[in-house]
């Protein structure tokens, strides 16, 4: 997977989420279906560009939450009677609950706080619970985790709806292959969403941190 200003020069330059949003101040985190399927490598389902974001991406998770902001981590199932809506019709089989795979990685796990944790049956996680709680007194929704052409866009997409702006974290997204990864960052950039990188994202939210 190519780096991320090369990702910038190919694809995002030029286009209106390819530059750094101005006057938001208070962040929140969603970390998308690390879950064994996509992030182990005995998964089937196995994403290389894991191994490339992992770091990055926990570095981000551990800056939010030493500055206080809400972090969710999601993972992916259907129970037993749930037939998946679209995800069933277009992929014909579904990830059901008592898969063990369903189980998030460890590096995950042991960062969730209680009530931090959200299962969801849809693409984006505003369709579980604890989502539109958790985030309820944001201004903007930093985005990261699996798969960038799936997850990660329709949650973009579905910010709009609850007034936050999101900000795709582009080196902590993963996608099955480099060409899903690069095309839909194109089309969040031209007009769905702020692409970032993730010191690009903390310089932007938390000026004075530190950290740039």
């Amino acid at each position: 997977m190519n780096s991320i200003p090369c990702t910038r020069v190919r694809l995002l330059s030029g286009l209106p989420g390819a530059r750094l949003p101005k006057g938001l101040s208070s962040p929140g985190l969603v970390v998308l279906d690390l879950m064994r399927l996509f992030c182990d490598p005995a998964s089937p389902a196995f994403l290389l560009s894991y191994a490339a974001i992992k770091n990055g991406l926990f570095d981000l998770v551990d800056l939010m939450t030493a500055r206080g902001r809400p972090v969710l981590f999601t993972r992916h199932a259907h129970e037993d009677g749930d037939d998946g809506g679209l995800i069933g019709r277009m992929y014909g089989r579904l990830q059901r609950a008592g898969d063990p795979l369903n189980e998030l990685v460890p590096e995950a796990r042991r960062r969730i706080p209680p009530g931090h944790e959200a299962i969801k049956n849809r693409h984006s996680p505003f369709f579980a619970k604890p989502a539109a709680r958790l985030f309820a007194g944001c201004d903007s929704l930093l985005i990261a985790g699996v798969q960038t052409h799936a997850c990660v866009l329709a949650t973009a997409l579905d910010c709009a709806r609850l007034g936050l702006v999101p900000l795709v974290v582009a080196d902590a997204c993963a996608s099955k292959d480099a060409r899903l990864h690069r095309r839909a960052l194109d089309i969040l950039a031209s007009g769905h969403a702020y692409v970032l990188a993730a010191d690009e994202a903390a310089a932007a939210l938390f000026r004075g941190s530190g950290r740039r």
